[in-house]
């Protein structure tokens, strides 16, 4: 009797594993862990080219920064380099337009031209400098 009924658990086993597996003998696995995040990739370069910060982005888009950072890094470079070429083009047509302002930044920022601060002394000169050394002890200071 026993021989028996260890036969049909054998049977029952061999057709519940049967039954388990796929094609390639592999069990089938359940989705585990919550599902995954729906970023919109356009909503995410569109806010990129205002010069959102990343912060800002996440908030928006309902997501972490460090998902931003793993799915969207070349969206947000994209629009951040859309941004600055379109900022750089108006700073450039406000120079061409005569503003003495926006010329004088733009020629220190892309031409290396700099404003020279001289300092000099009284009627020119050289400046005159003092060194004194002052000793404190207790209360009392002492200039030498």
């Amino acid at each position: 009797m026993r021989a028996l009924m260890l036969e049909q658990d054998a049977a029952t086993n061999d057709a519940t594993r049967a039954s388990a597996t796929l094609g390639g003998g592999r069990t089938p696995r359940r989705a585990t862990g919550r599902p995954r995040k729906q970023v919109d990739a356009q909503l995410v370069e569109a806010l990129a080219k205002i010069m959102a910060s990343r912060a800002e982005i996440a908030a928006i888009a309902r997501c972490s920064v460090s998902t931003l950072d793993r799915h969207f890094d070349a969206a947000i470079k994209r629009g951040n380099l859309h941004a600055k070429g379109s900022l750089r083009r108006r700073q450039f047509e406000i120079a061409m337009a005569g503003n003495v302002t926006m010329l004088i930044w733009l020629g220190k920022q892309y031409l290396g031209q700099v404003e020279k601060q001289e300092l000099t002394g009284t009627d020119g000169g050289p400046i005159e400098t003092v060194a004194r050394q002052v000793m404190v002890i207790g209360e009392r200071r002492i200039t030498f």
